[in-house]
């Protein structure tokens, strides 16, 4: 048996993940009367640290819940499991995981200061694996992800948005400034024609952001306002702005009451940030009418 030790400084990680230091001992008995067969010799080594993430992070998110740390660590033998050095006492899952969650913040990743060069050294093998797939390597917040080209450009549309200061709507991204007060109207000149969407006031104007992806000025001296506030668009637009961008559950549950309130771009935009995150997701597939091929969105046909 071999039991994995852990060193007690960083510099002995990063010497172990460099070298891998072996250290070998005569017959003993293990921890809890796990014993070595007959005469076998119980060998200890440092824990090579570059693989910690390609072992234990199994949902491949870029971090190690306890949870999926005790799941894995669950699956070694006695003899196998981490010590705090050469022929001690294997280590609970719960002792283990606290070890390498220096932080304390309950989730292990590359914040974690002992993890960064095996934080480093998995993104390297990930972003491999990403190249030899077809797939562009991003992380999300501690999350790893392998997006395709429409997965990218759907991130990267998100992404620029949120620096800007700009809320989804109608299919597209405009400046919060123009959703405050969350008022949402029906504009109609005088010639009878009619605009409906956010509106913001200033100098005598009306700035619409309208459900046709465009924003229209109009005078208030040339125009009847009609206040809309129990509108589906306003209801959407107080849930978005408390849905975050990687909340898939989340952005399910708000694209699914779009479809109810009939409005299919703001659906569209909502299905299309779960598909970033869960490219299989049948539910967001079948509503955006693609399907995959490989790792590619293709449409779906008839």
């Amino acid at each position: 048996m071999s039991r994995k030790y852990i060193p007690y400084l960083v510099t002995l990680v990063l010497i172990a993940v460099l070298v891998g230091v072996f250290a070998h001992k005569g017959p003993q008995t293990g921890p809890q009367g796990n014993a070595p067969q007959g005469n076998a010799p119980v060998q200890d080594k440092t824990f090579d640290m570059e693989s910690f993430f390609l072992v234990f992070d199994t949902n491949h998110d870029g971090g190690v819940l306890p949870a999926e740390f005790e799941a894995v660590y669950a699956t070694w033998e006695q003899g196998a499991r981490f010590s705090m050095g050469a022929g001690q006492e294997a280590l609970s899952a719960a002792k283990a995981f606290q070890y390498f969650d220096q932080d304390r913040n309950g989730r292990i990743d590359g914040y974690d200061p002992r993890m960064k060069d095996a934080w480093d050294k998995a993104w390297e093998v990930f972003t491999r694996d990403c190249a030899k797939r077809g797939l562009a390597p991003k992380e999300w917040r501690g999350l790893w992800l392998g997006l395709n080209t429409a997965q990218l450009g759907t991130m990267n549309h998100e992404i620029g948005a949120r620096a800007r200061g700009e809320l989804p709507f109608g299919g597209a991204f405009f400046d919060a400034k123009y959703f405050e007060g969350n008022r949402y109207v029906k504009v109609t000149r005088k010639d009878g024609t009619f605009v409906q969407g956010f509106a913001t006031e200033k100098e005598g104007k009306l700035w619409v952001v309208t459900t046709e992806q465009s924003l229209v000025v109009v005078k208030l001296a040339d125009a009847t306002v009609e206040e809309k506030p129990d509108s589906p668009q306003a209801e959407y637009l107080k849930a978005v702005r408390m849905t975050p961008f990687e909340d898939v559950a989340g952005n399910l549950k708000l694209a699914r009451r779009c479809m109810e309130l009939g409005l299919a771009r703001e659906a569209g935009m909502m299905f299309a940030r779960v598909l970033v995150f869960e490219r299989e997701n049948s539910e967001a597939l079948k509503a955006l009418r693609l399907k995959l091929d490989g790792v590619n969105f293709v449409p779906a046909g008839d």
